[in-house]
């Protein structure tokens, strides 16, 4: 029951999406609106809000961070494996490649497991979806210099990545996070509750 009351709310709201554009009250601009707000605003609050509340010990547990990698970087090298043996073409092993790893999973976790098991479990869906991201944007970076140009530099990519502006919310998180575990400060109740 926990989890039909979990997906219910979300898939009708992306039924509401889909009914909004296709009978025109939402236009192609309003959409390209919407996404930027999420891009810029709404998934690195998410983020923030779901990694500044964990204690910072937390983040420092060596097989919770490799349970969360480990997988990651196993789907890669599978997926890198067989776009590699059966694909010619760059455009599309980058496609694959990107497909199968970032997707919506890192940040649609977060309102899963509040909806079906409560806010409590927020900070730690965060955890692992802040991790999940970070290293699969890195990757996608990495992917897609990769095949558009064979020429890929670490320094590169990070600099890449560091202009995305979740990560932006996900280190802000983990900085808070510092700041509330080691030295007691909070959020203003104000801040914390626009987030």
């Amino acid at each position: 029951m926990a989890l039909i009351e979990a997906i219910v709310p979300i898939f009708s709201l992306i039924l509401l999406g889909w009914v909004a554009r296709r009978f025109n009250f939402i236009s192609e601009r309003s959409t390209s609106i919407l996404n930027s707000y999420a891009f810029y605003f709404a998934l690195p609050a998410l983020f923030f809000t779901s990694i500044y509340l964990i204690n910072f010990n937390v983040f420092l547990n060596p097989r919770l961070i490799l349970s969360i990698v480990l997988p990651i970087l196993s789907i890669s090298a599978v997926t890198f494996g067989y776009v590699t043996y059966t694909r010619k073409d760059n455009k599309t092993k980058a496609a694959y490649l990107l497909g199968s790893y970032l997707g919506q999973k890192a940040y649609l976790a977060i309102p899963f497991v509040s909806l079906a098991y409560g806010a409590a479990f927020e900070p730690i869906t965060g955890l692992i979806g802040a991790i999940y991201f970070s290293v699969g944007m890195g990757l996608n970076i990495f992917i897609l210099e990769y095949y558009s140009t064979k020429k890929t530099e670490v320094i590169g990519s990070l600099v890449n990545l560091i202009k995305v502006p979740t990560i932006w919310g996900i280190l802000a998180g983990f900085g808070f996070s510092i700041l509330s575990t080691y030295y007691g400060v909070k959020l203003p109740l104000f801040i914390a509750n626009t987030l």
